[in-house]
């Protein structure tokens, strides 16, 4: 939130990012960014912004459905803009005493439901922010949208101070003592009403709002309420949480802290007991100053908890709705939020913001400027179209990608195997950048290209040339372009960074840390160093000098099948625990023991058949002090069905090149040839020894012969087909329904020269 308090001090550090900004050198040789699908986020929920101040005031314009539009809309064009979000923050209003409402800042008096503690409800209240909320519901797709619920403060007339903007004393608390219940009671009472009358069911419902900190005072320009961390903002959550389960508020849990920083979202954290913290389900944290940013992901990763950067809204230079260093300061800000802190969500503070208040604090807070004087005058700002450059791009479902540029933001949608590639360039010269997907199966098309710059707002381009599986740009100065490129494949392995080779330390890429407990005690219990198997650089590591409980893991989403977990590991001995995990995959959790060894070996959990599309594996420690584990060469492959398993060939070209080379795991080396002279009509066949369920062949071929072929299921009296295809190659995956018999049988029609097969493989998946 934009605090009058902090006001010149967020004026004077952002001015000075602008003087930065403006005042770097280019640099003097091209950036190559290697995009590594090895290494994904959690999926991404989207973009949102507070509703609050701004759709209190523009709630009741006559242009209020093109606003809603330049914000919430899926339709988006150059003539018809959008952000895309779809996600909305509902400020539930305290309501402040009227006698202090005029000093209030544009909008920031938000109406509360209940006037005084024996008023009755009023439902007609805070028509314009709801309209807002109905209006973002109404845009968005039902799956994507989501609506989630906080408060700034309590009632005037449950405060100390009688007002809702914050204690005569803005280091004391506000809320009266005692009224937990009553204030929780208040909020639950209008989150039941909404889900009751006007069918929104918040998602979450946070209390209070940057509540440890010290800015809210009588008087003050908006709502805000001191709930100190520790046990008062364990009561309030508590009792919050109490009365969603009495009102049978099930479709509603809830978030926090909502703190102003994430060194203070840490402590406010680390200060609740494990019941509070328990009870939040999405960790919320602003980034108007900073902390450790991938200890606090850590922390809501590690707890099963979503983790969504709530609040945070950027200004720098004077004002200007075309400020160059205000749209760069919005890219940086995002970019570094998702590399770093990499949340599920982000959520700007105010998309719309008041003009008269930007021109009196001389800043560029906000996407869009409105006006307060009567016109319903709004004017677009650049940051607006920096916006789009990312949230068009990086879609609900998407998942970030790693890569070596920390200007560059990288995200997959795995549904199509589209990248974006979105990159800003702060200097006053233009920049070569070279950007190598080499890591993907395939890269196919051209590259759609789109920009912001001082000259365009978010411009579609021509298209870029591929030059094989890289493509070389020239980025324009003070510029953020967006990029748009068709892959598919990167990696066979599901495991994310299985072979630990990025750098040394703490916050694994790809990988969760759980320390312990909520409080991630135990969180520097693993790290990777120097070391590893097969002339690797790295291993993954757990060893403390005290004693300790660690877990590190990461969740795969994956097709359902029987898939095997192996690992690469050495220990010490003497703990309580070593274990490799496979859970949640829809059956009973599966481990096995790492041994004590001071040299790697291997361990394995054959079979994990997953059923519900997901699967978490990890390795969990319940350790003495300097007890160690070592892994490495972390692996989750299909279980190849066929493998090893009776196989039968029309035919064979002489006994180096017999059928069970065709099924024997050597992809490279050996192989099955059919007889000289054959080609037409010769055969595989591999018998199962009982009934199996199968959807996937893949083929791996010596040279390129075959032309064509037919994939055949045995169901117990008949051959049924399943596919048919033309050329095989290096590899091919064959899919198809799933069918369930004792034999499958590869048929090639027609060949140029007698077929050759290294693997027949045969996959549930």
């Amino acid at each position: 939130m934009i605090r009058q308090v902090k006001k010149s001090v967020s004026i004077a550090l952002l001015t000075a990012l602008a003087v930065s900004v403006i005042a770097v050198e280019p640099a003097s040789a091209a950036t190559t960014v290697i995009v590594d699908p090895g290494i994904r986020s959690l999926p991404f929920g989207g973009w949102g912004t507070s509703l609050a101040w701004s759709a209190n005031y523009t709630g009741n314009w006559t242009s209020k459905d093109t606003l809603a539009d330049l914000l919430y809309s899926t339709t988006n064009t150059d003539a018809n803009p959008s952000t895309m979000f779809n996600i909305a923050r509902y400020n539930i209003g305290g309501g402040n005493d009227p006698a202090y409402v005029s000093s209030m800042r544009v909008g920031a008096a938000v109406p509360g439901y209940k006037a005084t503690s024996a008023s009755a409800y009023d439902w007609t209240a805070d028509a314009n922010q709801r309209w807002w909320l109905q209006a973002a519901k109404s845009r968005v797709p039902a799956a994507d949208f989501k609506a989630d619920a906080i408060s700034y403060s309590a009632p005037y007339w449950m405060t100390k101070s009688g007002q809702s903007t914050g204690n005569t004393d803005p280091s004391q608390d506000n809320l009266l003592n005692g009224y937990e219940a009553q204030f929780a009671d208040y909020l639950t009472e209008v989150v039941k009403h909404f889900r009751d009358s006007w069918g929104i069911t918040f998602r979450t419902l946070n209390p209070m709002n940057e509540a440890n900190s010290n800015y809210w005072a009588a008087g003050g320009k908006q709502e805000g309420m001191k709930v100190s961390a520790g046990a008062k903002q364990i009561a309030l959550i508590n009792a919050t949480n109490s009365a969603l389960q009495t009102k049978s508020l099930t479709g509603t849990t809830i978030s926090g802290l909502d703190e102003t920083s994430i060194a203070m979202s840490h402590s406010s954290l680390d200060s609740l007991d494990a019941a509070a913290a328990g009870a939040i389900t999405q960790f919320n944290t602003h980034t108007y100053s900073g902390g450790d940013r991938q200890g606090l992901y850590q922390k809501a990763a590690g707890n099963g908890r979503r983790l969504q950067m709530s609040e945070v809204t950027t200004s720098s230079g004077t004002h200007d709705h075309s400020s160059v260093s205000a749209y760069l300061g919005l890219a940086s800000a995002i970019t570094t939020d998702l590399k770093d802190l990499a949340p599920q969500e982000w959520v700007y503070w105010q998309a719309l913001e008041s003009e008269a208040e930007s021109l009196a604090g001389n800043g560029n807070w906000g996407l869009i400027h409105f006006a307060s004087d009567g016109t319903q005058n709004y004017w677009i700002t650049k940051k607006f179209h920096v916006m789009r450059q990312y949230s068009n791009f990086i879609r609900r479902g998407y998942t970030i990608l790693a890569n070596n540029d920390a200007k560059t933001i990288t995200a997959l949608d795995p549904a199509t195997g589209k990248i974006s590639i979105i990159v800003y360039n702060d200097t006053a010269s233009a920049a070569s950048y070279t950007f190598d997907l080499n890591k993907f199966g395939t890269v196919t098309g051209s590259v759609q290209a789109y920009r912001t710059s001082s000259t365009e707002n978010r411009a579609t381009l021509s298209t870029i040339a591929l030059s094989g599986k890289t493509f070389t740009t020239s980025l324009p100065a003070n510029s953020v372009s967006t990029f748009a490129v068709q892959t598919t494949g990167g990696t066979s392995n599901l495991v994310q960074n299985p072979n630990f080779e990025t750098v040394a330390g703490q916050n694994i890429p790809g990988w969760i840390t759980w320390g312990g407990d909520y409080k991630g005690t135990n969180i520097d219990a693993d790290y990777t160093q120097a070391g590893g198997m097969s002339g690797g650089s790295y291993e993954a590591v757990h060893w403390k000098a005290t004693a300790y409980n660690v877990y590190t893991s990461q969740d795969i989403s994956l097709p359902n099948g029987t898939y095997t977990l192996k690992a690469n590991v050495r220990s010490s001995g003497g703990q309580s625990q070593a274990r490799m995990v496979a859970k949640n995959y829809g059956g009973a959790e599966l481990s096995v023991n790492i041994p004590t060894t001071s040299t790697y070996t291997t361990v394995t959990i054959p079979s994990v058949p997953v059923s519900n599309g997901s699967v978490q594996i990890g390795f969990y420690s319940v350790a003495n002090g300097g007890n160690w584990i070592a892994f490495d060469n972390v692996s989750l492959t299909p279980v190849n069905l066929g493998l090893n398993k009776t196989i039968w060939g029309s035919s064979q070209w002489d006994a180096n090149y017999t059928p069970a080379k065709a099924n024997d795991g050597d992809s490279a080396g050996t192989r099955w040839n059919s007889a000289s002279g054959t080609s037409a009509g010769e055969w595989l066949q591999i018998d199962f020894g009982s009934s199996t369920t199968f959807n996937t062949v893949v083929l791996k071929e010596f040279d390129t012969r075959i032309a064509s072929f037919k994939i055949s299921c045995w169901n117990g009296s008949a051959w049924v087909d399943s596919a048919t295809g033309t050329t095989i190659g290096a590899s091919k995956t064959v899919t198809f329904a799933p069918v369930t018999g004792t034999s499958v049988r590869l048929l090639i029609n027609s060949a140029t020269n007698t077929p050759s097969i290294y693997e027949f493989e045969v996959y549930n998946q």
